[in-house]
């Protein structure tokens, strides 16, 4: 069976790893929002930042999934700024993910065939007052 990329637009084996869209999430989550310089935002040439003063809200997120979701894992995920995106002749709005690491092969693999996610493997250690994350780009 093949399943379509929306990743390259072509067409590759079908996964089995994850389980199907949409994935009901339970877990924990530390959010720490940041002012971000909009002037340094690197976006894709549709992608429009939302930005007041010359600043966008940037968010960083550390997230821990855990049962009853379909995938228990771990997830560090920064969101440099809202965006505004023109498409199918409407505006859309939402967070532009430039990182995301996960410690998980399915978490992986769902999140760059289905949402096309930049989804990345990394390492965590998380504890009561403190996370270490180690990945591959340092």
């Amino acid at each position: 069976m093949m399943t379509p990329s929306l990743m390259d637009g072509g067409m590759r084996p079908a996964s089995r790893a994850y389980p199907p869209a949409p994935w009901h999430m339970h877990g924990h989550a530390f959010v720490q929002p940041y002012l971000v310089d909009a002037a340094r935002l690197r976006l894709p040439p549709d992608f429009e930042p939302i930005a007041l003063a010359g600043h966008a809200i940037g968010v960083l997120g550390l997230i821990e999934y855990v049962a009853p979701s379909p995938l228990t894992y771990a997830e560090l995920v920064w969101m440099p700024c809202l965006v505004r995106v023109a498409s199918g002749g409407h505006r859309r709005y939402g967070y532009f993910v430039e990182r995301m690491y996960v410690d998980s092969e399915a978490s992986l693999a769902g999140g760059r065939e289905i949402w096309a996610l930049p989804k990345q493997k990394a390492r965590f250690e998380i504890g009561e007052i403190a996370a270490i994350v180690e990945t591959g780009d340092g």
